[in-house]
């Protein structure tokens, strides 16, 4: 009877652990509440760790990765992991927590900018009397590009401003090719997109 009990306990145990791990994990960004008492990068990553349930933070699974996929000082205070549906409701509800943001895929909004801008006037227009944006760099932040898209095209543009320091990390995934005058840098967080 004892014996039996005890193979039941265990099938029972068995059967939570497969459950807990086969739950599908999704990407979230956690937004974390600022602590003054932490600086030191490795400090910070092993505070980011301490929002998750110990199993989870020394797991790697092979197919998926580290649950940690980065951890955030700078812009805002936090990390991105991958998290079943419970693991991101409990972090919710923590203290520290500021608030959760899934991963969520957007279509593209517009290639055609000039156009609503009004830029594509004549040479009476906007666009030909700021001498076509000459000298100036814009940022953007954005999920990814395909340099070879034809709205990359450079034909016809100046090189970069020689004050421009960016670097452009595209040589290493686009085969060579990548940033040209019209694409002047671009950095690669690929941590974060598996």
């Amino acid at each position: 009877m004892r014996w039996s009990l005890l193979a039941l306990l265990s099938l029972a145990f068995l059967a939570v652990g497969s459950y807990a791990q086969a739950e599908e994990r999704k990407n979230y960004v956690v937004h974390l509440a600022p602590r003054d008492d932490v600086e030191e990068s490795s400090t910070v990553e092993e505070w980011h760790r301490s929002f998750l349930p110990e199993l989870t933070t020394l797991q790697v699974d092979k197919e998926e990765g580290p649950r940690i996929i980065h951890s955030y000082s700078h812009v805002l205070n936090g990390f991105a992991a991958r998290l079943s549906d419970a693991e991101a409701e409990a972090l919710r509800n923590k203290d520290g927590c500021i608030r959760l943001y899934p991963e969520e895929f957007l279509p593209l909004a517009t290639t055609h900018s000039p156009g609503y801008l009004g830029l594509h006037l004549g040479k009476d227009g906007f666009w030909s009397r700021s001498g076509f944006g000459r000298g100036v760099v814009i940022g953007l932040l954005d999920t990814g590009i395909l340099p070879s898209h034809p709205s990359f095209n450079d034909a016809g543009l100046p090189p970069p401003p020689k004050k421009w320091k960016g670097a452009c990390e595209f040589k290493a995934i686009a085969g060579g090719r990548g940033c040209n005058n019209k694409v002047i840098g671009a950095r690669v967080r690929s941590a974060a997109r598996r």
